[in-house]
């Protein structure tokens, strides 16, 4: 049998709220303690997201409920990543598949 690679939705939304949260702050221009911005964290993906940015400090609390976008910090995604991480998977399923392969004909 061989395994199935399933994509988390709980990560992909996590991801998505990650994303919305470093956009909004960027579209109210919050990239300083002068000038904090609030975000929108109803959801559970959205508190886990930003608690990452918070750990990460890629995003700063400048006081309760705002929040400001550290700059320096905050990784993107860059051309390419998307790529590089699908040849990867790919090579990853065809070692798997080789393995298994083996494994049934000396079995």
């Amino acid at each position: 049998m061989v395994p199935m690679t399933t994509i988390d939705a709980a990560s992909v939304e996590k991801q998505a709220a990650r994303q919305a949260i470093i956009k909004r702050l960027r579209e109210v221009d919050a990239t300083s303690v002068q000038m904090p911005g609030s975000v929108d964290v109803d959801s559970d993906e959205a508190q886990d997201a930003l608690a990452d940015l918070l750990a990460k400090g890629e995003v700063r609390q400048a006081r309760a409920g705002l929040y400001y976008l550290d700059e320096t910090k905050v990784t993107e995604a860059k051309a390419g990543n998307g790529f590089l991480a699908l040849l990867i998977i790919l090579v990853m399923v065809s070692v798997m598949a080789s393995a298994i392969a083996l494994a049934a004909r000396s079995g």
